[in-house]
């Protein structure tokens, strides 16, 4: 786009009141979230999947993925007990 447009951004953001009160301040939940999403995303493919290589390795990605979450924020554990209970083979029954 060029140098000038680059510039108006850059001096829009650098002078925003909003980004300016928080600039000192660390916000977790962008984090949170992306790495909450994350582990339920891996978790349903590990879920979903039997004939997936190696599915320990994604299993153990999971617990990666949630214990980063809690590390960010403690309400990451509420995934531990969402996994319990969803805990079971993806399998597609028809009635009758």
């Amino acid at each position: 786009m060029g140098f000038r447009p680059a510039l108006a951004a850059a001096l829009t953001l650098a002078l925003s009141p909003i980004l300016v009160v928080f600039t000192g301040i660390m916000l977790p939940e962008p984090a949170l979230t992306l790495l909450i999403l994350v582990a339920v995303m891996a978790f349903e493919r590990v879920r979903a999947g039997r004939r997936q290589s190696a599915p320990a390795i994604r299993a153990f990605g999971v617990g990666v993925l949630t214990g980063l979450a809690y590390l960010v924020k403690e309400p990451a554990l509420f995934l531990l007990p969402v996994f319990g209970v969803s805990w079971r083979p993806a399998t597609v029954t028809c009635p009758g």
